[in-house]
């Protein structure tokens, strides 16, 4: 998938946080430079819930609240984004992981962008929660954007795999498109929570695996921490890098990234944006 060439999703709950990743995802545009970027709202409601027609009269109030708000935002955008940048909205009441996925199919999405915030321990649990359903179900790659995080260009970028789990979920064809679009470095992180590089034959051979894969475009690095998500966002400040690429899978390394508390960890201790690729 050739992510420049296809359009971006951005969805929203029209928080701050969310808005400074709609900005985030039209700054990252005139790089990519997609068609369209589809800012979409869900107003899923659970078919269990029964509502009353006041309710229902409610709710086309809601609708109509929502679809103004998604109306300013829309102008607001315009004034960031290239003329030639088509920005359309959205409301789906499809349940979201559901809507993301259809919504990928039918508008030839290429990215999907949303925020990350929470200042109370529950709002992060149930942000926390959409993220990594989508994230885990999504068929498209998922840019998470902190909330404090600025679009500055990306000049650097690293990609955190384990190096003992390389085949055959690495997408490299994807990574290597999206980060020659800012004509960008690629670093490739393993983070080993017990420094066993040296005398372990898998990690050894998975390197020459991946230095075949990748060839001489990128530059490899190691380091070990016990906790391979603090390993990751400790790597990415030191080195400077403006975005951190991972590919989250259901098993060793990837699993503490879709673990509550570790994303948390991940995405609040850094404005780094967090890309996770489909393996």
């Amino acid at each position: 998938m050739t992510t420049s060439k296809q359009n971006i999703l951005v969805l929203t709950d029209f928080s701050d946080t969310a808005l400074n990743a709609a900005r985030y995802a039209v700054a990252l545009s005139r790089q990519l430079r997609p068609s369209r970027i589809l800012l979409c709202y869900s107003d899923y409601i659970p078919p269990s819930i029964d509502i009353p027609l006041q309710d229902a009269m409610r709710d086309e109030h809601e609708f109509k609240k929502n679809d103004d708000q998604l109306k300013a935002w829309k102008s607001q955008l315009k004034l960031l984004a290239d003329e030639d940048t088509l920005i359309d909205i959205h409301i789906d009441e499809r349940p979201l992981g559901f809507a993301v996925n259809e919504l990928s199919e039918e508008q030839s999405i290429g990215l999907v962008v949303m925020g990350l915030t929470g200042k109370t321990r529950l709002e992060q649990v149930l942000i926390g929660s959409n993220t990594i359903a989508i994230a885990k179900s999504g068929n498209r790659p998922l840019l998470i954007v902190p909330e404090d995080a600025k679009f500055m260009g990306i000049s650097k970028a690293v990609f955190a795999c384990d190096f003992k789990q390389v085949d055959p979920v690495i997408p490299y064809d994807s990574i290597k498109n999206f980060v020659r679009s800012f004509n960008a470095r690629l670093l490739i992180l393993n983070v080993d929570r017990y420094d066993e590089r040296q005398f372990n034959p898998e990690v050894k051979a998975a390197e020459a695996k991946l230095r075949s894969e990748w060839g001489g475009e990128v530059e490899f690095h190691f380091t070990h921490d016990k906790d391979v998500a603090e390993g990751i966002t400790a790597f990415a400040v030191e080195h400077e890098v403006d975005l951190i690429i991972t590919v989250p899978q259901e098993y060793g390394f990837f699993e503490g990234l879709f673990h509550r508390s570790v994303t948390k960890k991940m995405t609040y201790h850094t404005d780094i944006p967090l890309l996770l690729f489909k393996g």
